[in-house]
């Protein structure tokens, strides 16, 4: 057993090894279909609400269920419990999360704000579970914890506005104005941003991929000291284009591709796909 344990909620991508590894845990966000929420909310449930056109909300884990796992963590023989945190700008999990360790007044149990969403996380868990596993030091994996942080950004690039009209997310004028229009808008969260935001609007996909690569490109990314995560929930979402666009500028990356989470593709809808960059850490 590693000495330390992993909490995350279910809007994270962990790979199949942190998926099946005993000291990672995942609590699960909610899901309301049209204010009613859905107990085991599944894909199919997905995309029968996107094809009714129903309203899907999210919502943060319960806190009861995360402290509950708190309690049952703290009777085992972790010397640490770190929970990595979706944004605390861009949802309210980071303050239940930090509530329940309050409430189980224990030393040994730490939140962090992560800054970012999804697959950085994901990658954050791998980094947290190996540096453990290899007998770093709890100050020394903190230390990586802020390096990763401060070297990721994102992309979500949806076919339609549709969804984040219904969630409130896009104002619906300028959503049904540019879907009109058939204008493609690509949002970014910025290293550290306090919120997913309007990057640019363009007409055609190659110009919004070509947008976003440049940005890759300022912000440092190269193929040697970077990985790239690519996500998407339906076989609708441009990924063939994306992947060339990666490649044409980053010809060795390291790429990998992983199904958009239920919780984070309610809001994008049929045909979103999500990009995001994190530079690597060696182990």
């Amino acid at each position: 057993m590693s000495k330390s344990a992993v909490v995350v909620d279910s809007s994270t991508i962990l790979s199949e090894r942190m998926l099946s590894h005993p000291d990672v845990y995942v609590v699960d966000v909610k899901i309301a279909v049209d204010t009613v929420e859905v107990e085991n909310f599944t894909k199919d449930d997905l995309f029968r609400a996107f094809e009714k056109e129903q309203r899907l909300q999210t919502s943060q884990p319960s806190i009861q269920e995360v402290s509950n796992l708190f309690t049952d963590l703290l009777e085992k023989d972790y010397e640490h419990i770190m929970v990595l945190s979706i944004s605390k700008e861009l949802s309210g999990t980071y303050n239940g999360f930090t509530l329940a360790a309050r409430l189980s007044d224990d030393s040994r149990l730490e939140v962090f704000d992560t800054q970012t969403i999804a697959g950085a996380i994901g990658y954050m868990v791998e980094c947290v579970i190996d540096a453990s596993e290899k007998n770093h030091s709890y100050n020394s994996i903190k230390k990586m914890l802020d390096q990763l942080t401060s070297n990721t950004m994102a992309f979500l690039f949806p076919q339609s506005l549709k969804r984040l009209m219904l969630s409130g997310r896009v104002n619906k004028a300028v959503g049904t104005f540019s879907d009109f229009l058939k204008l493609k808008i690509v949002l970014v969260l910025r290293n550290k941003g306090s919120q997913i935001e309007k990057f640019d609007i363009v007409r055609t996909e190659t110009r919004a991929f070509s947008k976003m690569m440049d940005a890759f490109s300022e912000f440092g990314v190269n193929s040697k000291e970077y990985l790239i995560i690519l996500m998407s929930v339906d076989e609708s979402a441009p990924i063939t284009k994306l992947k060339k666009a990666i490649f044409e500028r980053f010809s060795t990356i390291e790429l990998r591709q992983i199904e958009l989470p239920i919780v984070l593709a309610s809001h994008g809808g049929l045909g979103v796909v999500a990009i995001q960059c994190i530079k690597k850490i060696a182990i």
